[in-house]
């Protein structure tokens, strides 16, 4: 309201951050055998946040969709959930875990620039990732947080962020099933480039 923001004046020029360049490089190094999609996933966001259970797809529905899918490397960009990943990987959704090694959120900013794409919940690495202008496919509840605003697929704030919607209050299922589709077109096309 203060500067009269209007959709048509957002200023989404991105990328507007940029991660450091070593660390991204150096990250690049560690990732350039892997000939596969990169895949970045945040199935959560803060448990003690009040509207995390709204907003939390779980590592659980990604195994569901996601597992078995060929042609994908998948990465966690969830901190501190190293139970998670072991119980996706147990439940075929097979996962690299290197959050261990970020000490501060720069350092999760030179991961994501490392990696093809970003599929999350709205949480801080989905705004993250659309300020650094990384490709970012963000699932959303009914009731999202207002930058999202309503009934579109994209985002003024983030252009390289792709918007997912359940039709109803709780039905992740198809949102995830879009997002499945898309993500083995990707694969596909990534393999073939």
């Amino acid at each position: 309201m203060i500067f009269d923001t209007r959709e048509e004046t957002i200023p989404a020029a991105t990328p507007y951050l940029c991660a450091d360049a070593a660390a991204s490089a150096s990250w690049q190094q560690t990732l350039a055998g892997e000939t596969r999609l990169k895949v970045g996933l945040a199935w959560t966001g803060s448990a003690g946040h009040q509207r995390n259970p709204f907003r939390r797809v779980g590592w659980e529905r990604y195994a569901e969709h996601f597992g078995g899918m060929q042609g994908v490397a998948f990465y966690s960009l969830q901190p501190g959930a190293g139970a998670d990943v072991a119980a996706a990987r147990a439940a075929g959704l097979p996962m690299l875990d290197h959050t261990a090694e970020f000490t501060t959120f720069d350092d999760t900013a030179a991961f994501v620039s490392a990696l093809d794409l970003v599929i999350t919940v709205c949480t801080s690495v989905a705004h993250l990732s659309g300020a650094l202008g990384q490709r970012t496919w963000v699932l959303l509840d009914v009731n999202p947080h207002w930058v999202w605003l309503l009934d579109r697929p994209d985002s003024p704030w983030y252009p390289s962020a792709t918007l997912y919607r359940p039709p109803q209050f709780g039905q992740w299922d198809p949102a995830l099933e879009a997002v499945a589709r898309d993500l083995s077109a990707r694969a596909a096309r990534h393999h073939a480039a």
